[in-house]
């Protein structure tokens, strides 16, 4: 159960690395005007790898 946690976590950093939905936005070519950006976050995902608790 704990390699698949480890590969949960790991998987999880890979996806959410960066900004995915702005991506996605700029790969539609939906323009900022049309759909305003979230604000990003400044914590660090990094600190996934060692949460013991990631979901509750």
């Amino acid at each position: 159960m704990e390699d698949a946690h480890e590969r949960l976590r790991k998987s999880f950093v890979q996806v959410c690395d960066g900004d995915p939905l702005s991506q996605l936005a700029d790969d539609l070519n939906v323009s900022n005007d049309n759909l305003s950006r979230l604000a990003k976050g400044n914590g660090d995902l990094k600190q996934i790898y060692q949460s013991e608790y990631m979901f509750n």
